[in-house]
C-alpha cells in the first residue's frame, strides 16, 4: 500500500481518493475506518453539549429508555433512541449485541 498526501492551502475540505485493483475486504474495512473518523454524535455530559467521534466510542447501551455512550474515560447521555444511533453507526462497522 502506498500512501500519498499533501497540504494544499486553498482547499476548503479534505478529499480522499483511493484507487485499488479489486474491491477486497481490506478495502471495505479501510473505507469504513475513514468514514468513522467523520461520524460524530451530539451528547451531553453534566449539562454540557459534547461532540463525540465514533472512533472514541467503546460501547453504547440503553438503560431505562435512555442511551449512553461510553468512551475510555467518560460516559455521555445521548438524546437519540438507540435504534437511530445504531442506524448511523452500522455503516461504519459497529455491531449490535442483543
Amino acid at each position: 500500500m502506498i500512501i500519498k498526501h499533501e497540504q494544499v492551502e486553498n482547499v476548503t475540505d479534505i478529499e480522499i481518493y483511493i484507487t485499488y485493483p479489486k474491491k477486497t475486504t481490506f478495502v471495505e474495512n479501510l473505507l469504513k475506518l475513514i468514514k468513522s473518523a467523520d461520524t460524530q454524535l451530539i451528547c451531553q455530559s453534566n449539562g454540557n453539549v459534547k461532540i463525540v467521534n465514533s472512533s472514541e466510542i467503546d460501547y453504547i447501551e440503553s438503560i431505562d429508555k435512555k442511551s449512553f455512550i461510553y468512551c475510555e474515560k467518560n460516559s455521555y447521555l445521548i438524546k437519540e433512541p438507540l435504534y437511530k444511533i445504531y442506524e448511523k453507526l452500522k455503516t461504519i462497522g459497529f455491531i449490535q449485541n442483543k
